[in-house]
């Protein structure tokens, strides 16, 4: 006979193993009672309470029905302390998820919110995902919300706004909410479910009660039986994968779940474990991956002296093409083409994403700005840094991979030059400022149309080209002694495990010029806060390099200005660019045209690539349903085209700048 003996007291929690012994901590509500089961079932159950708020739980049964229990055990243990009033930890929230029809795409979530106060509470599902800024509208996935009391009482539901649902609860200060979530939509920000896998999202499945987020939570998952594995940054309770524990709201959806039949490899570095979980097909070499990994994570743990990770879990989500990466407070999850592994340029572009997600661990997570957390998960939250949390982390991702030996040294100064080049050729760049790039991702960034690339500049690029010119310019101010190594550092060290708390736009500024030992009012006045085109060849000059355009790339034929999409026999207006001759003489994006100078649509790509600038050109389109037609005039090529190159006869600090920056 094997008896497991549990012990309860307090609000603190631990395991010790001592055969089959465990012992577990918690305050108890409830007064003495008994539950038994039969002998024939080889199980006995006795829970009675003791002084100083301890509960003592005896569950004996034969060693033989050890593996036949395990599950139920865990279950029934958790099960008997809810339906009791004994809270598994003061104030905790337990969610349990159960997947009838994973076909369906539908999550069924019961959840019990206790110590709910008086009267009535609000639960409420969150609008936005952290770290991706756009309100998502997440509710609008929930059907079939109800809620009862600890009797069993069905209560009133009033819904007060697209994502509260307000529960009248009178005197009880416990209730039971039962709710299904539509889960299709298979990308890093959202949930999907079918019968291969189940991703959860926290903030697209977990509903809460303001005046709880601060206590405990339990999450529950009754997997269908084909899913077999479970992956996440959440811990485990009862030694149980399928049961997972957050300290608060934030922890909670923060950790990203997935569940199925995908593969898993782990490696260790220096004591923290670190799990990647493989979903979909894809022809990787695992201990590659895992080598490959750690080198990524020791770049980027070189930076701030530790690793602030007890373990970490990379989701790498193999689909049909695209990519992009959400990072989380101890994993991340990644999507990209199953195809990425396949040549050396698109691993080494996944490794790069790898690494942007790994540093987002202290930029963004730990380091981040004052308006970033605590999280008000219902409205927008507005920040003008996100050209330096964003666009530095951009500057760095390909870097990381550079020091880790992946990229050549013409190879990264190639991602250098095309991320500067990519700025210089977006004409929204003198229209918009990064730091109000920043604060207008929420209805620009992530809604982009025809016209985005005229009115706006990307946080991420001109952030990364921002980083460039900072970082050579504290290696030229210092001699080489200091860079944006050192300023993380101090950001991390200094200011995250100080005070822990975000940066004002006035402290960041600060601790810019202090590492750069200068002032630098006129650089953000210029280049963050105004629409001044960055110097860069003045900075890349402090590395004795020079950003030259390439006139044998300039186009030889006459600038239309008009990108266009040819499908089947019908070629459509896509972009105009701004102050472009197709801009000033009105053609327009969704333009149909019919035809240039009597040329077919098939045609037209060729035929304008032979003309010179200042030829005129008749052009005929469709406009809603209606033809037209005007005359443009070419006009000389505008898009610039670059290479980076050394100059002849570099001084001495310029090659002390370039050894610092490129020396590994």
């Amino acid at each position: 006979m094997t008896v497991l003996c549990f012990a309860f007291c307090g609000s603190q929690y631990f395991t010790s193993k001592e055969t089959y012994e465990s012992r577990f901590f918690f305050r108890v509500k409830s007064s003495l009672f008994f539950v038994k089961r039969g002998e024939k079932q080889h199980l006995r159950v006795i829970l009675s309470l003791q002084q100083l708020n301890v509960l003592w739980l005896f569950v004996s049964f034969d060693r033989s029905h050890l593996n036949i229990m395990k599950r139920s055990l865990r279950y029934l243990l958790l099960i008997l302390l809810m339906s009791s009033g004994i809270s598994v930890l003061q104030g905790q929230t337990t969610y349990t998820l159960n997947f009838p029809n994973p076909n369906s795409h539908y999550i069924k979530v019961d959840v019990t919110f206790r110590d709910v106060g008086r009267d009535y509470v609000d639960i409420k599902m969150p609008v936005w995902t952290p770290g991706s800024y756009l309100v998502r509208e997440y509710s609008k996935n929930v059907e079939g919300f109800v809620a009862y009391n600890v009797s069993g009482v069905q209560l009133r539901v009033e819904k007060v706004r697209k994502n509260v649902w307000r529960v009248y609860h009178g005197i009880s200060k416990s209730i039971n909410c039962t709710y299904w979530v539509y889960a299709n939509e298979l990308n890093i920000r959202s949930c999907f479910v079918d019968d291969e896998q189940g991703y959860i999202n926290g903030v697209g499945v977990f509903m809460y009660a303001d005046t709880l987020r601060s206590k405990p939570y339990n999450v529950l998952i009754r997997p269908p039986s084909q899913w077999t594995t479970i992956s996440t940054g959440l811990s485990q309770i009862l030694d149980d994968s399928w049961a997972r524990t957050a300290i608060d709201y934030n922890e909670l959806v923060d950790a990203p779940i997935i569940m199925g039949k995908h593969k898993t490899f782990t490696f260790d570095y220096h004591g923290i474990p670190h799990q990647v979980a493989m979903i979909g097909e894809a022809k990787y070499d695992s201990i590659k991956i895992k080598n490959d990994f750690y080198k990524i994570v020791e770049q980027c743990t070189k930076i701030f002296g530790e690793n602030p990770n007890k373990n970490y879990t990379f989701i790498i989500h193999n689909s049909l093409a695209g990519g992009g990466g959400l990072e989380h407070h101890n994993s991340c999850s990644i999507m990209t083409a199953r195809t990425s592994y396949d040549t050396e340029k698109g691993y080494k572009s996944f490794l790069s994403l790898v690494a942007h997600e790994y540093l987002h661990l202290w930029m963004g997570k730990r380091i981040r700005s004052m308006e970033l957390g605590p999280f008000d998960y219902e409205n927008e939250v507005y920040t003008r840094q996100l050209w330096f949390f964003e666009g530095f982390t951009s500057f760095y991702d390909d870097y990381l991979v550079y020091r880790a030996g992946f990229y050549t040294e013409a190879e990264y100064l190639e991602t250098v030059k095309s991320n500067i080049q990519n700025m210089l050729n977006t004409p929204g760049d003198k229209v918009q400022s990064v730091s109000e790039a920043s604060f207008d991702a929420w209805i620009k960034y992530y809604r982009k149309n025809e016209n985005t690339k005229n009115s706006q500049v990307s946080y991420y690029t001109k952030g990364a080209a921002v980083a460039t010119v900072l970082n050579l310019d504290f290696l030229n101010t210092t001699g080489g002694k200091q860079s944006l190594d050192t300023l993380l550092n101090v950001l991390y060290n200094q200011h995250y495990k100080t005070v822990n708390r975000g940066l004002t736009d006035s402290e960041l500024q600060d601790f810019i010029e202090n590492i750069g030992e200068q002032d630098y009012d006129n650089f953000f006045a210029w280049y963050i806060n105004g629409t001044h085109e960055l110097p860069v060849e003045e900075y890349l000059l402090m590395a004795g390099m020079t950003l030259k355009r390439v006139d044998g790339m300039k186009q030889p034929a006459g600038y239309l200005g008009a990108t266009m999409n040819l499908t089947g026999n019908k070629l459509v207006v896509t972009e105009i660019e701004r102050e472009s001759p197709a801009w000033t003489t009105g053609l327009s994006a969704n333009d149909e045209i019919t035809s240039i100078d009597n040329q077919n649509p098939e045609k037209v790509a060729n035929y304008l690539a032979g003309k010179a600038p200042g030829t005129t050109v008749k052009i005929k389109f469709i406009r809603a349903g209606l033809p037209k037609e005007i005359s443009i005039t070419l006009g000389e090529p505008v898009a610039k085209e670059f290479v980076l190159e050394n100059v002849l006869k570099p001084t001495e600090m310029q090659l002390k700048v370039r050894k610092a920056w490129l020396g590994k």
